[in-house]
């Protein structure tokens, strides 16, 4: 890893280890940090990377993919910190778009999925201050484990190249911090959002609750929540759920 090649238009410090249990752990570990703001954690190998939800994990090959945890001040944010796990995603479905010329879709509420098999995860944490946002983004690994080898993809996978990690990642972060400051986002978002205008399956809640409600997904409003459309011509919003995809 050459941290000289990262450029980062947060203005933090970069934070490099070979392996770690996960990049999350190491952003918290620095939490009372005065130079928190803008900065990276970064690995090229995580024992314990997790996912969204209890009991999923991000499982990557040492080396092959981008693996980091940008750490932001909720005050640089100001009350839009809520939307960050979609605006990161139509920040990576951008980056990735423009370096590999893919359709990318964003799929509600933390993935980026490429011809219907995922190739990034988003997990954000937070505390009063600081906003942690983590990202998994498979770039060069070709081989995965039989368990999720039918739903994912990689960069390399889909295009047959081999891609510089350090490159990916500045390119992310530049648009990250352009998205951030758009005001077009939403509009973007809509437009890049996976499933949108077809009739889909949503678990309100938890999954376990199991109440599903189906209709036409419409998109997202401003505060992230999913707008579905019943048979009715009814349209209702959801703030927490699942989807149910085949």
């Amino acid at each position: 890893m050459n941290l000289k090649k990262i450029k980062n238009p947060f203005g933090g410090l970069v934070y490099y280890k070979e392996s770690t249990t996960s990049t999350m752990a190491e952003a918290k570990a620095n939490l009372d940090s005065e130079d928190i703001n803008g900065s990276i954690f970064i690995t090229d190998f995580q024992s314990s990377g997790i996912g969204r939800l209890p009991g999923r994990k991000w499982l990557s090959k040492t080396g092959d993919n981008l693996m980091f945890t940008l750490a932001l001040n909720k005050s640089y944010l100001g009350h839009g910190y809520v939307t960050i796990p979609l605006k990161a995603g139509l920040a990576l479905a951008n980056t990735i778009s423009s370096l590999c010329n893919l359709d990318t879709k964003v799929k509600w509420p933390n993935d980026v999925v490429i011809n219907d098999k995922k190739v990034s995860g988003i997990l954000c944490q937070s505390n009063k201050k600081t906003i942690l946002i983590g990202i998994g983004l498979n770039v060069n690994q070709v081989e995965f484990d039989d368990s999720i080898s039918s739903n994912t993809t990689s960069l390399s996978l889909l295009t047959g190249n081999g891609f510089n990690i350090e490159m990916v990642l500045s390119n992310f972060l530049e648009e990250f911090h352009r998205v951030l400051n758009s005001k077009d986002w939403l509009d973007k978002l809509n437009e890049n959002l996976y499933k949108a205008g077809e009739i889909v399956d949503f678990y309100v809640g938890s999954p376990e609750k199991n109440e599903l409600v189906s209709g036409t997904l419409v998109g997202l409003d401003k505060n992230g929540k999913v707008l579905i459309k019943n048979s009715e011509n009814i349209e209702s919003s959801y703030i927490s759920g699942e989807f149910k995809f085949s």
